[in-house]
Formats: structure tokens, sequence, C-alpha cells
């Protein structure tokens, strides 16, 4: 097999590999214009001082339907062409592991813009596939990914073979918007404590934009922080942060995170979510993913899909077309360095629990062997809904006791939904749950009534 580089192309963390190992990887802020260095070098040290020389966004611009403008193909080809260069490695074939930002339009602008860099494409590979493809899983899993711009998911299905199922894109904010919130927390606590703005003096707010990745995960582990910094004449300023604080700072981003999640994954289906490492360094990020019930945690070492795409083989010939893959064959080939570490936060306090009634218009309704039906009103139904509301069948849904506990069984074509995630066929129900049906929808709470919850109501 003929030996070829990996790229990922990814704002949060373009990498660069060859056979399998990470040759380096950083954020995608470069120079947009010469001087003091060409343009693609490195420039995240820039970013809040001298704004006007730095680009983060051409990538961005890019992975908009092919909408870029020349600057933005050229800064990246210059930033690709940087990357090897401080690699040492000479251009030549590569596969692209591309984000989910990225739509199929766009990929003509990044097979452009790698050809200018002198970097011969064996084709894209699908980010999320790349990642999951190693893995060995046996059930489905969901890729989170957080771009400077954007946050997304991919649901990928596992088995014999791995494939891209759906992804969901959210733009308009991203990992930039989360250190914009952190350094408005730090700049109130500053001001509060000390008189001192950090955000008033270019220097100094770039000191602490700079920062900011190690004392979100020294909130994160610690639950707190002390942030010093030296202002403009020398003089020590410090003030202390909490978790709470940045979490509550990052919630919007962390909420659009979970939307996405709970989109993609069947009600109380197992699945993993697959996070590179840098993202559960986000302080309350991880408190966030361990409400997921049913959830395998993996995390994965940043560079992850690069390596991977490092290790595709190259079809011979030069006249071989450039393919995007959204299916990969399981593979037992693992990139080198450090391995995925795999978690389980999703063991809630509640998940033995069975709930014993169904909270309705201040009433709670027995579950038994026999069910309770939801739907229209004039149907025969237990719980009824008005026959004029939106996106319910006749005969919607039935929560009923059996033998694998409380289960929801879908009727509708409308669909139904536990904790926001949409039920495909039956899902099991645990005390806490919330059940919507319709549009803008009804909720039925699920909960234990007389402190066990896992006998039976009499029939």
């Amino acid at each position: 097999m003929t030996a070829v580089l990996g790229l990922s192309i990814d704002d949060r963390a373009l990498a660069l590999a060859a056979e399998g190992r990470v040759l380096g990887i950083a954020p995608a802020i470069v120079r947009r214009q010469g001087g003091e260095a060409p343009i693609g070098t490195p420039a995240p040290g820039l970013l809040r001082r001298r704004p006007a020389e730095v680009s983060a966004r051409h990538w961005n611009d890019i992975a908009a339907e092919g909408a870029a403008a020349p600057a933005a193909l050229s800064i990246a080809a210059a930033e690709i062409g940087e990357r090897l260069r401080a690699a040492g490695e000479a251009p030549q074939a590569a596969w692209v592991a591309v984000s989910a930002a990225f739509s199929p339009r766009a990929l003509s602008d990044v097979l452009a813009v790698a050809r200018a860099a002198s970097l011969s494409v064996c084709g894209f590979v699908d980010a999320a596939v790349a990642a999951v493809a190693p893995l060995g899983l046996a059930k489905p899993a969901i890729v989170l990914e957080a771009g400077l711009f954007h946050v997304a998911a991919t649901a990928v299905e596992c088995g014999a073979s791995v494939r891209r199922r759906r992804s969901i894109v959210s733009r308009g904010g991203g990992l930039l918007d989360v250190y914009q919130s952190w350094l408005d927390v730090v700049s109130a606590a500053m001001v509060l404590r000390t008189r001192f703005d950090p955000l008033h003096d270019a220097a100094v707010e770039q000191r602490l934009f700079d920062e900011l990745p190690a004392i979100a995960a020294q909130v994160e582990e610690a639950g707190s922080a002390t942030v010093a910094l030296e202002g403009p004449a020398g003089e020590r300023h410090e003030v202390a942060v909490a978790r709470d604080q940045f979490a509550a700072a990052a919630a919007t981003r962390y909420r659009e995170i979970e939307r996405c999640l709970h989109e993609l994954r069947r009600a109380a289906a197992p699945v993993a979510v697959v996070v590179p490492a840098a993202l559960l360094r986000l302080a309350g990020l991880r408190e966030r993913l361990a409400t997921l019930a049913e959830a395998e945690l993996i995390v994965l070492p940043d560079g992850w899909a690069a390596a991977v795409a490092s290790q595709l083989p190259v079809e011979a010939g030069a006249a071989a077309p450039v393919r995007l893959l959204r299916r990969l064959p399981a593979s037992a080939l693992q990139p080198q360095g450090e391995s995925p570490r795999r978690e389980n936060p999703g063991q809630r306090a509640d998940a033995v629990i069975d709930p014993t009634h169904v909270l309705h218009a201040g009433r709670a309704l027995p579950i038994n062997s026999r069910g309770l039906t939801v739907g229209r009103e004039g149907n025969g139904v237990e719980i009824t809904v008005s026959a004029g509301a939106a996106g319910v069948s006749r005969r919607h849904c039935t929560i009923l006791r059996g033998d694998e506990g409380v289960v929801l069984v879908d009727h509708s074509r409308f669909g139904t939904w536990v904790n926001d995630e949409r039920v495909a066929g039956r899902a099991r129900l645990h005390a806490g749950d919330q059940v919507r049906i319709g549009e803008p929808g009804i909720g039925l709470a699920l909960i234990s009534v007389g402190g066990g919850g896992a006998q039976a109501t009499p029939d």
C-alpha cells in the first residue's frame, strides 16, 4: 500500500497525519496577509490583539455551500502548505477527512484548495465515519464536533461496516462564542473585585484569551480556578472563577449540542457518544453529557480522524476518481499513539426505577398491564387530547407495564418523543421521563409513587 497523508479539515483543530501517526494539529487561525510571517502561518496569538491581520473564518466560508471568496481559498491553500512545511512533509497523495460542516457541494472548493497546496487527493472520507470505523462498536454512534463557528453531530450505524446516517449542523456560533462568554465572565468578576477590566487593553485581552483553554480545563477538573493577569503597567490582578459560572455562560452552545444529540438518537436506545478529548475540557460539558441515559462516552485523541484517513488505501492509476466515502468496513487498524478512552456517564440514579403513574392535566393515572392509550377525544382512549390538536393520531401511543418494565408503544404516523428523542416503535420508560406528542405538543410526566416503582400496580 502506498504511503499517504491524512488531513482532517476542521477549523477547531486542523490535523495532519501519516501512517497512522498525528504529525501536527492546531486551530485554523492563521495570518491573512504577509509581513512578519507568510500567509497561512498559525496566528492564534494575534486574534484578539491584531484581528485585521488574522483569518479564522476561511474554512467556515468554504464550508458554506461552496460560497467562499477567492481570498478564503488562497488562505486555506497557504495554511495547508505551511502545515506541510512545519511537519517536514513534501506534498504527496492524501485522504481528506471532512467534518459535517462541509456539504458535498463545498468539497469541490476543498479539492481546489488541496491541489493548490500541491496535494494529490485520493478522496474524501466523512470524518465521523473515519473516527468510528476502528472502534469495533456493535451499537449506533453519534459523533460530536464543535468548530470555531459551528456545532454538529453525526449519527453513524455500526456493524460489519460503518455508515453515516445523518448529520445536523448548527451554524452561527461555536467555540469562539464560548470563549467570548468566558472572557465576559472573567472581565465582569475582575471589574467587580479589582476595578480592572482586562478587555480594555488588547494585549491583556490576548493573554487572557490564550490562557482560556487551560483555565477552563482547570475549572472542569477542580471546580474552580484563579485567573491572574498582569496589567499594562505591570500590576497584578487576580480573581477566582467557578465551573458553574463557565457552564452557565456556555449554556446556549451546550444546549445546541444536546439538541443535536436528542434529535439524532432514537428514544432510550443505547448509543455511543464519540467526542474529541478537547471538547470534554470545556467546563461543564461533561456534566451535561452525563444526563444521557444508556449512553457510553468514547473520548478520542485529537487528530484521530486524520490518523485513520492516513491508513486508507490508494487506488492504482493516476485517473482514479476522487470519491466521498460515507461507508467504511469496521477495521482493526488502529492509529499510533494514545487510544480512545471509554466511559459510562449516563448511569442516572433513577435508571432502575420504573414509573407507576402518568401525570397529566393534574391527574396521576396508574400504569398497568392493560395500558393507558393516548389519542384524540372520542376514540375511547384513557388520556385524551383535543380533537383539534395538530400532530395527534386517534390512537397515538400506549404506555403499559410488561415483563421488560414500563414501555411506550407508538401507533402514530406523526411521532412520539421521550426526553426530546423520537420513539422508533417502542421505548423503555423510567421514572422522571417526559413524553411529548403533537405540535406544539402536550407533555406527560412519568412518576413513581410509593418509593419503589418496581412493583406492578393492580390491574
